[in-house]
């Protein structure tokens, strides 16, 4: 959680159009997300694995993991979790 909300400080310091999504995110946080990633005005989404438990976002064209998950089968949950494509 600390590394992904200091990278997200650091981009937002640089003036990139991102937002961060934690695991203790609230619902407000969510829907601004969604909505900008349907409108496309948010380019990095930075988030935890279990800051996306349960969301799917079809707009995402890229997932990059700061830190990968643990196992292979950790990872293809949270990437077919998270970075589905329509």
């Amino acid at each position: 959680r600390q590394e992904a909300l200091a990278l997200f400080e650091d981009l937002h310091a640089r003036r990139y159009s991102v937002m961060a999504m934690l695991n203790d995110s609230t619902s407000e946080i969510r829907d601004k997300v969604a909505k900008r990633l349907a409108a496309r005005t948010l380019r990095i989404l930075i988030t935890t694995e279990m800051g996306t438990r349960g969301l799917h976002f079809s707009q995402l064209t890229h997932v990059c993991n700061l830190r990968p998950p643990s196992s292979p089968l950790k990872y293809l949950h949270s990437a077919g979790r998270v970075g589905r494509l329509s």
